[in-house]
């Protein structure tokens, strides 16, 4: 039986007429009366009484005829579904983070997935970026935001697995706490840390984000020192506003601490990480390109 031949019947039931029942599905009537008299055959049951001018249910036909509606409904809504979850209306994504305070920003692109999907049921995960990498590439993830560049990654996964979407261009600025001799100022160049004790995030949570600080520090001329390195912006962030050593974290990094417990300073020089969206290349679920063009729209926008 397939939903064809019920949808068929419901027809004919519906019309009590072959011909208005042919011409509403859009089919010739023998055709029509040939499936229904092969549907009561595989049945083993009359559906249909008929003469050469009426047509009736039986009793089975009226119970098969309520079943057969529910049936149809039951697979109209299921098309449905399926159609909304290509089209990234409905579904689940699982999302992956690096730190709680990416989430500030991050929070940008769900609050924006959410007014566009608001069926959808999204599930967060805090994770280095390499686990978020090994997450996405075995399933376990959807979607992962990490902070390596995308020629980095090349030479650590098979790129030819991943979609990398550049989602964000962070601004990095320096962090000291309200009583250092730094705190009022407007811009700091970072050769005028080069005796700082730096307080920074490791490579192995953190990895371009690290490697850009090497990098600033090598073009100011100096090594820095690096008194303590810490596995979260947050942990980076309070440790610079007790006075523990100063740091270099993404501007997003403000809202970690309140106003009033450290300063933020623009650097001179152009410094900025980057963070990537990445998802597998074969996922190619409505939700998944829904946030994918969330993330494009947002870097084209700044």
């Amino acid at each position: 039986m397939e939903l064809r031949h019920l949808r068929y019947f419901v027809a004919v039931a519906e019309e009590l007429h072959f011909s208005r029942a042919a011409h509403r599905l859009h089919i010739s009537q023998p055709p029509l009366s040939q499936q229904i008299a092969a549907l009561e055959a595989e049945l083993g049951v009359k559906l249909l009484e008929r003469d050469k001018r009426n047509v009736s249910l039986t009793k089975p036909g009226e119970i098969f005829l309520n079943r057969a509606r529910k049936i149809l409904a039951s697979a109209d809504d299921a098309v449905d579904e399926a159609r909304r979850v290509d089209r990234g209306y409905e579904g689940k994504i699982a999302i992956g983070f690096m730190s709680s305070i990416m989430l500030l920003r991050v929070g940008e692109f769900l609050a924006e997935f959410h007014a566009q999907s608001p069926n959808a049921e999204v599930s967060l995960r805090q994770l280095q970026s390499h686990a978020q990498y090994l997450a996405v590439i075995d399933g376990e993830l959807d979607v992962g935001f990490v902070d390596i560049s995308a020629g980095s990654l090349v030479n650590t996964l098979d790129a030819t697995v991943l979609d990398i979407t550049h989602a964000l261009h962070e601004r990095l600025v320096l962090c000291v706490p309200r009583e250092h001799p730094l705190a009022k100022r407007k811009k700091v160049s970072m050769a005028e840390l080069r005796d700082g004790q730096f307080i920074t995030l490791t490579r192995q949570s953190f990895t371009s984000f690290f490697d850009t600080f090497l990098q600033l520090c090598q073009r100011a001329g100096f090594s820095p020192h690096i008194a303590q390195q810490v596995e979260s912006m947050p942990v980076a962030v309070a440790m610079a506003a007790a006075g523990f050593g100063i740091a270099i974290v993404p501007a997003l990094s403000q809202g970690a601490v309140e106003p009033e417990s450290a300063c933020f300073i623009p650097l001179d020089d152009e410094a900025y990480v980057d963070i990537y969206l990445i998802s597998r290349i074969e996922n190619k679920t409505g939700l998944v390109s829904r946030m994918r063009d969330i993330c494009t729209k947002s870097v084209v926008q700044s």
